[in-house]
C-alpha cells in the first residue's frame, strides 16, 4: 500500500504555541479521492460526518491526501469544527521532494517554503506544522532535510514532520532536522527511539482473517517495542470499495466491529504514547522462562521506567506469572503500578517487589499488552 504523502499539519482554532501545548499526534490517513470518485463527490457534509467519526474513534489528527488547492480551506474548516488537527498536501513541496526540481517561480528552497504557506482564511488562526513529504532514499532525504532547514531559518516557530519509507540504514541525519519523523516498524530496527508509528490497517479483500482487533493491537505494541513511540498514524480511514479493505469502504460508515477495534488502538496510543515518547526500549528475559512467556520490554530513561508485557500471539491467550529481577535499568525496583489501557479506567493495580524478585501476572488476549510504571 502507498505511504503517507507530504502534508501540512494544521491544528485548528486559537491554539497555544507548540512549545506550550505540544500535540502528540494520534492520527488517521484520509483519502479525499474516495469521496470524489463516489456519487455526490466531495461535500462539506460528508467531510464533517467522517471527521466527526474520526474524532469519536479517539483520533486528534486527520492526514488528508489528494485535496486540490481550492479544497484545502474546506478540509481544514471541517477538521477544525470537529476538534481535529488537519494535514493537507502541498503539491509543490511533493514535486520538489520527488524530483529535486524547483518550480519555475522559485529560485531557492527558501522561496519554495515561503510560496507554499497556506493562505486560506480557514487556517489563519491555526497552529501550523509543515510536513516535508515522503523520503525513500538518500536523495529525497537530503531534499526533505533542506526543506526542514529552510522552515527553521524562516523563524516562524512552526514544527516540521516527514515520512520515511525507505530502507532502515540510509536515512542519514534526516531525523535531526525534523520535529517528527514517521516510519513503519520494518524501518525502525537500530534507529533512535521516538519516531511516529505508521500502522497499516488496509489489506486486500479476503486475504486476512477477520481478527482486526488482535492484529492492529499486536502491530501497535510491536511498534512501541521497536521504539516508535512519538505518535501514531493509521493508514487509512476510507477506501474505494472493491480491491481493498479499510476502516470504511465507499461512502459506508465504519462497522461496529472495526470501530471498536481501532478505538482501542487510538485510546492506547493517547494514554501510553506520551509516557513512552522519549524512553529507549529493551527486551527482557524472565527469571522463570517457559514457552508461554509474553514478550517483555523495558522502556527506560533518566527519570522514568515502564515495563510492557506483550502477547504477540495471534490466536492464543497468555495466562502466566512473570518473575523479573528487582533491579531494572541499573536501578532498584520497589513497586510497579499498572497504567490504564483504556480512557475510562482511572486507577491501576500496584505490585510490590519481594526481595530480589518482582512478580507480575500476565493475563493477555491475543495481541494485547499491559504497561506498568516502575518505581
Amino acid at each position: 500500500m502507498s505511504q503517507l504523502a507530504g502534508l501540512w499539519l494544521v491544528a485548528g482554532g486559537c491554539a497555544a504555541p507548540p512549545a506550550a501545548s505540544p500535540l502528540y499526534p494520534v492520527g488517521v490517513y484520509y483519502g479525499v479521492e474516495t469521496l470524489i470518485a463516489q456519487p455526490g463527490g466531495l461535500s462539506d457534509g460528508m467531510l464533517e460526518q467522517d471527521f466527526t467519526t474520526i474524532d469519536k474513534l479517539g483520533f486528534n489528527t486527520v492526514f488528508v491526501r489528494h485535496a486540490e488547492d481550492q479544497d484545502v480551506g474546506r478540509v481544514v474548516g471541517a477538521a477544525t469544527r470537529t476538534n481535529l488537527a488537519a494535514a493537507v498536501s502541498a503539491r509543490r513541496v511533493l514535486y520538489y521532494v520527488r524530483t529535486g526540481l524547483l518550480p519555475e517561480d522559485c529560485d531557492s528552497v527558501e522561496a519554495l517554503v515561503r510560496s507554499t504557506r497556506p493562505k486560506s482564511p480557514d487556517v489563519a488562526g491555526a497552529t501550523l506544522i509543515r510536513n516535508m513529504g515522503t523520503a525513500v532514499d538518500k536523495a529525497t532525504a537530503s531534499r526533505v532535510a533542506r526543506l526542514a532547514s529552510a522552515v527553521a531559518s524562516d523563524k516562524t516557530g512552526v514544527r516540521t514532520v516527514a515520512v520515511w519509507a525507505g530502507p532502515p540504514d540510509v536515512d542519514g541525519a534526516l531525523r535531526s532536522h525534523l520535529s517528527w519523523l514517521a516510519r513503519s516498524p520494518g524501518s525502525a530496527t537500530g534507529r533512535p527511539a521516538g519516531d511516529m508509528l505508521l500502522l497499516e490497517c488496509v489489506d486486500r479483500q479476503g486475504t486476512r482473517p477477520q481478527r482486526d482487533g488482535a492484529r492492529w493491537l499486536a502491530d501497535y505494541h510491536a511498534g512501541l517495542a521497536a521504539g516508535l513511540t512519538g505518535g501514531l498514524v493509521v493508514d487509512r480511514f476510507r477506501v474505494i470499495p472493491g480491491q481493498w479493505r479499510a476502516l470504511a469502504e465507499g461512502r459506508e460508515p465504519v462497522s461496529a466491529e472495526r470501530a471498536t477495534a481501532i478505538r482501542r488502538v487510538a485510546a492506547r496510543a493517547a494514554l501510553w504514547g506520551p509516557k513512552l515518547r522519549k524512553l529507549v526500549p529493551q527486551d527482557l528475559e524472565p527469571l522463570n522462562p517457559s514457552g508461554a512467556d509474553p514478550r517483555i520490554v523495558l522502556f527506560a530513561g533518566p527519570k522514568r521506567r515502564f515495563i510492557m508485557l506483550f502477547n504477540s500471539l495471534e490466536t492464543d491467550f497468555v495466562h502466566r506469572k512473570v518473575n523479573l529481577p528487582a533491579t531494572l535499568g541499573g536501578r532498584p525496583v520497589k513497586r510497579v503500578v499498572a497504567v490504564p489501557a483504556d480512557d475510562h479506567v482511572i486507577g491501576g493495580e500496584v505490585v510490590a517487589a519481594r526481595g530480589p524478585t518482582l512478580t507480575i501476572a500476565a493475563d493477555l488476549a491475543p495481541g494485547d499488552a499491559s504497561l506498568w510504571e516502575v518505581f
